[in-house]
């Protein structure tokens, strides 16, 4: 079972879900193993999330029509 299967079968628990660093976090000195947070969905990810550009979104789209085809992630 993948971490999304695992969170799917949690969601309906209603339970609050946790993680702790990843071995090389903890090997690294970058986290201790009892830094336990709640799990945020750019954990989900894969890779670091994007941030969008606002200014630059709002100044190229203004004044015209857009059609979303995708949810622009990635298929998981």
């Amino acid at each position: 079972m993948n971490r999304r299967e695992l969170l799917t079968q949690l969601e309906k628990l209603e339970l609050p879900v946790q993680t702790v660093p990843s071995f090389s976090e903890v090997i690294a000195g970058q986290a201790r193993i009892n830094d336990i947070r709640d799990l945020e969905i750019e954990d989900l990810l894969g890779r670091d999330p994007v941030r969008p550009d606002n200014a630059q979104a709002a100044s190229s789209l203004f004044g015209r029509s857009v059609m979303v085809t995708g949810a622009g992630g990635g298929g998981c």
